[in-house]
């Protein structure tokens, strides 16, 4: 092959490089969605954080997250509407819905759909879209006490939980005591924030 025919072989190459480029380009940013839509997405924890898309390309949305922690693309099946404003209806089914740290909450169902049932949590936060599996009805749940991370105690429980911060507050009464009074400054006293405080002239457990 000549010098000549390689010259036009490597510019051939480079023009065509060059009109295929911004296409990659446009490819990967997807098209644009102005304006935003709102939108619940499953982020890679399995669980579903409020969004908007910004951008969409074959079976992808790009989100940009709500807390403002950055944007992600997420497969539009992982997609939901907004649950922002959603509330349980008066006579909505009351449950036990499993929360991301493993344990089971008080919650209403809003709606259930996909296998999937958004959960108003009667204590605090955004509605859940949880899976259905982990949706369990409040009376004939069968799930062990220790799953149970809001229920109401039992009357022995509850006075055995009494003990145990009772004996528990004699354990650091004792400790602290001992250890709060070898403090002989103010300074010293004070830098220990807590549990020791300055008091009548000496350095004292602070009691709680």
């Amino acid at each position: 092959m000549t010098r000549n025919r390689m010259g036009i072989l490597f510019f051939t190459i480079a023009l065509v490089g060059t009109a295929i480029l911004p296409q990659d380009t446009e490819a990967e940013a997807g098209t644009p969605v102005e304006p935003p839509r709102a939108v619940s997405a499953m982020w890679t924890n399995g669980v579903y954080y409020e969004g908007k898309v910004v951008a969409e390309k074959e079976g992808q949305s790009l989100v940009k997250w709500a807390d403002g922690s950055g944007e992600m693309w997420i497969a539009n099946d992982k997609i939901k509407e907004s649950v922002a404003g959603k509330k349980a209806p008066a006579n909505a089914r009351k449950v036990y819905a499993q929360w991301q740290n493993g344990y089971y909450y008080k919650g209403l169902v809003i709606e259930s759909k996909d296998g999937m049932t958004l959960v108003q949590w009667e204590a605090q936060g955004d509605p859940t879209w949880i899976e259905n599996k982990h949706v369990h009805p409040r009376t004939g749940h069968k799930l062990a006490a220790k799953l149970i991370g809001d229920r109401e105690l039992t009357a022995a429980e509850k006075k055995a939980e009494a003990k145990r911060k009772s004996a528990s507050k004699q354990e650091d009464l004792i400790k602290y005591t001992a250890s709060c009074s070898q403090l002989r400054t103010n300074l010293d006293c004070m830098r220990t924030y807590d549990p020791c405080t300055w008091r009548n002239n000496r350095c004292q457990y602070r009691g709680h």
